[in-house]
């Protein structure tokens, strides 16, 4: 089924339509700048226009509509607008090779995502106050427009963008695909209009789930192919996973890096887990006499995002080294750890629903009070009570969200990494077999420990 048929002959006009949305929400991020700005009161974290759109909508938003669509947000982002503004101006360099050799351009990203957006937000509170969330969008402008004058035309949304490391890798799992409708259709094809007009130069022709974590839905593809032959449909959940399953060294790295996001941000809901997960930095905080730098969590960052995640992959592939006996450590853990994915999709998906269904009910009182002093006041003096949860909350929440992460998540990952095991390993299966099984094991493991964290922390504690 397309379903770029619903819309019939305007199908052409999608890139039209997906402009007029990025200059929307361009239009939004300045109000947003206007709201937030000289706004300082912790108070108002979820009842000023800024900070509630960014944290409660914004974000979860972006993770959401990866479960339709994968890199949805992509079409409609003020970035790419701002990008495609600005890098027809400037130096326009290429981007060096040895940076996009082996994805390491994702490497970069994501550090800049994780070291210098997300552990900022974590080490500065940046979620708690309209002022910081304001620094934030213009930081992200800023550097969208740096790159975009300094390299060639749409280097930043391909290259660049803090989030093409994370977002690549959940399209995999999204349950829609944008491919070519009949191959053969391509291969007469002379012109070759889809490549020309694409930002990324994908050709649907050849397009496959690993090239699909560059394509931006966009849809010039739609707009140019002489033949009308792009089709827009569905496929199963997670089929990206083990369809095209080798890896970069720079897209394992994001891997590793949401990995250790999501277990630290899960960790901090149960007592024992956040112990468990903070002693090493605890410890090199106190050995050092260092622990934080300016205000920047220096140790916990590092270890959290970075060395734990990639400790836990390692003893994976190693083990699976030992008893396979084929291959190295580093090339089973390149194998096997798109396999996390649905499981880490789960878990950012649960982390985004419990904070929009506890504070999505302000959005009448920041409709009504943009700024969020005045209705921040009534509340905190009583005359008005902060909203209850949206949907439902306390336990039958806490076990919705527990089914959720097992079915969607555990069971997801379970399939996913068997699937890949018998993609890479067809001609050995007993390779494919005794590889997969730590793998496996930390699955089962780790995904016990975060079913048990949302019952301690969203059953157990009523």
């Amino acid at each position: 089924m397309n379903l770029l048929n619903i819309l019939g002959e305007n199908k052409k006009h999608l890139p039209t339509m997906l402009w007029v949305a990025r200059i929307l929400n361009m239009i939004i991020i300045i109000a947003l700048i206007y709201f937030g700005w000289n706004v300082f009161s912790e108070d108002v974290k979820y009842t000023n226009l800024t900070s509630f759109l960014i944290w409660v909508v914004w974000w979860p938003m972006i993770i959401f509509m990866v479960v339709l669509a994968g890199r949805l947000w992509c079409t409609m982002c003020h970035l790419k607008l701002i990008a495609d503004a600005f890098d027809g101006f400037g130096l326009k360099l290429k981007v060096p090779k040895w940076l996009m050799k082996r994805g390491t351009t994702i490497v970069l990203t994501m550090v800049i995502a994780v070291f210098i957006l997300h552990s900022s937000v974590e080490s500065y509170g940046v979620n708690n106050f309209a002022y910081l969330s304001v620094i934030y969008l213009i930081v992200l402008t800023s550097y969208a427009i740096v790159i975009a004058l300094v390299f060639e035309r749409h280097t930043f949304c391909k290259y660049f963008c803090p989030l093409v490391g994370f977002l690549g890798n959940y399209t995999r799992c999204a349950p829609t695909e944008l491919r070519s409708a009949d191959l053969d259709k391509c291969k007469t094809c002379r012109d070759k209009e889809c490549v020309k007009h694409c930002p990324n130069k994908l050709y649907m022709g050849t397009m496959d789930s690993q090239q699909q974590e560059g394509c931006l839905l966009c849809m010039e593809c739609v707009k140019h192919c002489p033949k009308n032959n792009i089709t827009f449909r569905f496929r199963n959940f997670f089929k990206g996973v083990w369809d095209s399953p080798k890896r970069s060294v720079g897209g394992t790295f994001a891997v590793i890096v949401v990995f250790g996001i999501l277990i630290t941000e899960f960790g901090e809901n149960w007592e024992i887990v956040r112990q468990t997960i903070t002693f090493i930095p605890n410890a090199l905080a106190e050995l050092t006499g260092v622990e934080n730098i300016a205000g920047y969590k220096l140790w916990k960052s590092l270890w959290l995002f970075l060395v734990e995640p990639a400790l836990i992959l390692g003893i994976c592939g190693a083990v699976a080294m030992i008893i396979a006996r084929k291959d190295s450590a580093w090339n089973y853990v390149k194998i096997y750890a798109l396999g996390l994915l649905p499981m880490l999709l789960s878990m950012h998906l649960t982390k985004h629903f419990i904070n929009v269904n506890e504070h999505l009910g302000y959005l009448p009182y920041v409709i009504k009070d943009p700024s969020g002093a005045v209705t921040a006041e009534a509340i905190k003096s009583g005359i008005l009570t902060p909203p209850s949860p949206v949907l439902f909350s306390g336990s039958i929440e806490g076990f919705a969200l527990i089914i959720f992460i097992g079915v969607f998540g555990i069971l997801g990952s379970l399939y996913a990494t068997w699937k890949i095991s018998k993609v890479n390993f067809a001609d050995d299966k007993k390779q494919g077999l005794f590889s997969a099984i730590p793998f496996l094991l930390m699955i089962v493991f780790l995904g016990g420990v975060f079913a048990l964290t949302i019952y301690n922390w969203m059953v157990a504690v009523l």
